[in-house]
């Protein structure tokens, strides 16, 4: 016997069907746009420095903003009181016993820019975490968590090996050394320890002499004292003048900027390094990105991709653009410059010998002034396109001639081209042309290469197996 049909139309039961249901359709809202990040640390900032905890002494006033307008934490505590092993600490989220960045001798930082030590390669940070997960990354300012492990450009302790996509900086930073002021710790010790190398040699080097003069009465039969003696008197005169210059050694080497993985200052020109990296910072969170966003567009939450103009480039020379016009829907195409085909009409640029060839972007073109336009929506072939007839008795031969609309969306066409244009031009910058010079001309040395070159012959994956 079949059991007897049940119903549930306890209140409890329709609560869970509701609330099944908002899940349901939680699941199928987007997901929040993802924040942008904006992190600025500071050397040795303590609590007391900033108006928002208490200062009276030193305005702060925009950071007091952020405060105001955010969330201030009382108990934020660095990992440590210097700089290499709080950055690495603050990068990682582990404390840098874990990675390595500590020293039981005294270092409690990384003292050269041409040392071996730095973050480890294998350390996860929180950029590359969010480099991961699509983000664009850069650092601006100190990194001060080594550079290179064997060769100087390996770069294995590097920003760009990191997470960083982008760096402007300074690779160590003990500014104390850089302003020429007061000497750091590392300096003072390297002049304290060559003046002391220096004054002890001068001391051996009068003990010597005195044996040299000695020997002179007949007290000593050392011949070798006097040529001692002026050796070593040399030498504690070149320590004891290393002393007074290797400052000045150290604010070379250790001073630098570096973008990316190129020394692009040295040395450090300490009275521009601010008004230089702030400028950085502000062009990178201003870095022009000219793709969009497509998922409303594929998840059905709009009828519109985020584009509304693109422009269509031919090697560097702007041959045609696409204008959405948001109010009618409409789709318009305008050519500045179009191939000339050969043969005439057939669409290519083969030529008589029918040789496959890529139409020129410049030279053997034909340049339209007005822009040829036309109407995508209905003509995505881009057949008709609409202009003026020459004559009258031209009108019944041509397939859409030109009406007042289309005055009116060329009109338009072309003030947004121009804005959109005006727009790019001062945000693309000058980058060199990969294809258009040496980097695009084959260079043995950078031929991957299976085996030895030139045979470059192997098959690893197995294709000649039955």
């Amino acid at each position: 016997m079949a059991p007897p049909h049940r119903t549930c139309s306890s209140p409890a039961t329709l609560l869970c069907i509701v609330l099944l249901g908002l899940q349901y359709v939680d699941a199928l809202r987007s997901p929040p746009p993802r924040p942008n990040f904006l992190i600025i640390m500071a050397d040795d900032l303590g609590i007391g420095d900033l108006g928002c905890y208490g200062n009276t002494s030193i305005r702060t006033p925009n950071i007091d903003r952020l405060a105001e307008d955010g969330v201030r934490l009382t108990q934020y505590l660095a990992a440590e009181s210097v700089c290499t092993p709080s950055r690495a600490a603050f990068l990682t989220g582990r404390y840098p016993i874990r990675s390595g960045m500590t020293s039981g001798n005294g270092h409690r930082v990384l003292q050269w820019a041409a040392g071996a030590g730095g973050l480890p390669p294998k350390e996860i940070t929180f950029a590359r975490i969010l480099q991961g997960q699509g983000y664009v990354t850069g650092l601006v300012g100190k990194w001060h968590l080594g550079l290179s492990c064997r060769t100087v450009s390996d770069l294995c302790h590097h920003p760009l090996n990191h997470g960083f996509h982008h760096f402007l900086g300074l690779p160590l930073g003990m500014m104390g050394d850089c302003a020429g002021a007061e000497p750091s710790e590392k300096r003072a010790g390297l002049e304290r320890r060559l003046r002391g190398a220096g004054r002890a040699l001068a001391a051996v080097a009068v003990a010597i002499a005195a044996l040299a003069w000695g020997r002179g009465r007949g007290l000593a039969p050392a011949c070798w004292a006097p040529w001692a003696a002026i050796a070593l008197g040399a030498v504690a005169a070149i320590f004891e003048a290393g002393s007074y210059v290797v400052g000045g050694a150290v604010a070379r080497y250790d001073c630098f900027l570096m973008r990316n993985a190129t020394v692009t200052q040295q040395p450090l020109q300490l009275d521009h390094v601010t008004p230089l990296l702030l400028r950085e910072a502000k062009d990178f969170l201003r870095r022009e990105i000219d793709g969009r966003d497509l998922l409303p567009l594929l998840r059905g939450e709009t009828w519109h991709s985020a584009h509304e103009v693109l422009l269509h480039y031919c090697e560097v020379f702007l041959h045609a653009v696409r204008w959405v016009q948001r109010d009618s829907g409409q789709v318009w195409k305008a050519h500045f410059v179009t191939p000339t085909f050969d043969p005439l009409g057939s669409g290519s640029c083969s030529g008589a010998g029918g040789a496959a060839a890529v139409c020129p972007c410049v030279g053997k073109v034909e340049e339209h002034d007005p822009p040829l336009l036309f109407e995508l929506t209905s003509d995505p072939g881009e057949v008709r396109p609409l202009r003026a007839p020459a004559k009258m008795s031209e009108a019944p031969n041509l397939t859409a001639a030109i009406t007042s609309e289309a005055v009116t969306a060329a009109m338009a066409t072309a003030a947004r081209v121009r804005q959109e244009y005006d727009m790019l031009r001062p945000t693309a910058g000058h980058v060199p042309q990969q294809m258009g010079s040496l980097y695009n001309l084959w260079l043995p040395w950078l031929q991957p290469c299976c085996g030895h070159f030139p045979a470059c012959a192997c098959d690893l994956e197995g294709g000649s197996r039955k």
